[in-house]
C-alpha cells in the first residue's frame, strides 16, 4: 500500500507540474510566443506544446482514476454523468493522436 500512495504522489506531483505548465504557456502573449518559436522552436514545439500538456494533463487524471478504482476509493472521481468527446490532439508538428475523454471530470476513455 505504500508503494501506491507513492505512486499516487508522483502522479499528483507531475499533475501539479503540467497544470503549471499549462497556465504559463497559455499567459504568453502572441508576440512573446512567435519570439521564442524564432528562437526556440524545438522546444516550444516538443515541450511546451498546449495540446500535449493538455494531454498529460488529461493522462495524469486518468491514472490516478485508475489507481483510485484499484484501490477502491474514489478519491479522483465523484459521481461524473460522463459527457465523453472525441478529440483530435497533435502529439508533434507531423503526428495527431485521437482521444476520448469526458468533458466534465477529463477522465481519458480508452476504446
Amino acid at each position: 500500500m505504500e508503494s501506491i500512495n507513492k505512486l499516487v504522489q508522483m502522479y499528483e506531483l507531475e499533475l501539479e507540474h503540467h497544470l503549471e505548465l499549462l497556465s504559463r504557456v497559455s499567459s504568453l502573449t502572441s508576440d512573446e510566443l512567435k519570439a521564442l518559436e524564432s528562437d526556440f522552436g524545438y522546444d516550444m514545439r516538443q515541450n511546451f506544446n498546449i495540446a500535449t500538456i493538455q494531454y498529460k494533463i488529461r493522462e495524469c487524471r486518468d491514472r490516478l482514476y485508475t489507481i483510485s478504482l484499484k484501490m477502491n476509493t474514489e478519491t479522483y472521481e465523484d459521481e461524473c454523468e460522463h459527457d465523453i468527446v472525441t478529440d483530435l490532439i497533435d502529439i508533434d508538428p507531423d503526428r495527431s493522436m485521437t482521444i476520448n475523454y469526458c468533458t466534465k471530470c477529463e477522465k481519458t476513455f480508452h476504446k
